[in-house]
């Protein structure tokens, strides 16, 4: 025996739970199935009859077989498989939560999602808390407290903090540690040979590719704005320069050592050392001796 089913599209909102429940009679002696109410968002569907109004348009036949056996028996189905655009969303935050975040991305100075969601604290409270204009987005994954003041290297923290893997280097090292007078438009990073350049909108970023000892050595921690930014050392940065002259220019690499020998008067050393670290020596012997 089979029965005649019809489904119908779904032309109301999706404001309402859904809710069906289906049960089996007999009626003039033939077993069907006798739709109680269906509900699909806020179409209803009694029994067999098609009610055109509220469904908006024509019915799709099909035949569904239906054993002899079938017992009595009423099924209920979730509102969540009939609307699938329905969704439960988490309650908000209570006022005491709010301090406690704000806190925490101002203890973190520079905050990101990921970070914070590490903590316990959840995406979609940070987003409220921008929606509310308690939390400002700096860029892609960048938050901080409104009111934040930013200092006059900001933007080596949001380096920091969205390039974790990389330390600056070259210009952006010499302008950090007042070897040149040069400003670069750019942040200098310097990355492994194998390591994916990382796409930011701002601030601009140029890569310098490093490997072995002279990607490893020399790295310093400094914390700007309190986040831990790592930055390679003057003399290793002076060696770098020299050893990426065809980069930043002769003039800058002479320069940055001509400002170390004279504000770094026991550096000669470790300089010694950097150079041979950056296989630098014999270019920056003729400028070493100039200098002295």
């Amino acid at each position: 025996m089979a029965i005649q089913t019809r489904f119908f599209p779904h032309t109301a909102q999706y404001s309402s739970p859904c809710f069906s429940t289906l049960n089996r009679s007999t009626v003039s002696g033939s077993t069907q199935f006798n739709a109680a109410r269906l509900v699909f968002g806020q179409v209803p569907i009694e029994g067999s009859a098609v009610d055109q109004e509220a469904c908006g348009g024509g019915a799709l036949e099909t035949e569904v077989p239906v054993p002899e056996s079938l017992p009595a028996r009423e099924y209920k189905t979730s509102s969540l498989a009939h609307n699938p655009l329905r969704f439960v969303s988490s309650a908000p935050m209570t006022p005491k939560c709010k301090p406690a975040i704000l806190q925490s991305i101002r203890r973190l100075g520079i905050a990101r999602p990921a970070e914070l969601e590490a903590q316990g604290i959840p995406r979609a409270e940070l987003y409220r808390l921008v929606r509310s204009g308690q939390v400002a987005r700096q860029a892609r994954g960048v938050y901080v407290v409104s009111g934040h003041r930013p200092t006059a290297a900001h933007s080596l923290a949001q380096v920091a903090k969205r390039v974790p893997g990389g330390v600056l280097c070259l210009l952006t090292a010499l302008r950090f540690h007042e070897l040149t007078t040069q400003a670069p438009a750019e942040v200098w990073i310097a990355l492994p040979a194998q390591a994916r350049k990382p796409r930011l909108d701002h601030p601009r970023l140029r890569v310098a590719r490093f490997s072995g000892p002279a990607l490893t050595e020399g790295i310093e921690t400094h914390r700007l704005e309190n986040v831990e930014v790592r930055v390679y050392s003057a003399a290793k940065t002076v060696a770098d320069c020299f050893k990426y002259r065809n980069k930043v220019g002769i003039d800058v690499a002479v320069e940055a050592l001509r400002d170390f020998s004279r504000r770094h008067r026991g550096g000669a050393t470790e300089l010694a050392r950097f150079a041979r670290i950056c296989r630098v020596t014999r270019v920056m012997q003729p400028y070493l001796d100039a200098i002295a």
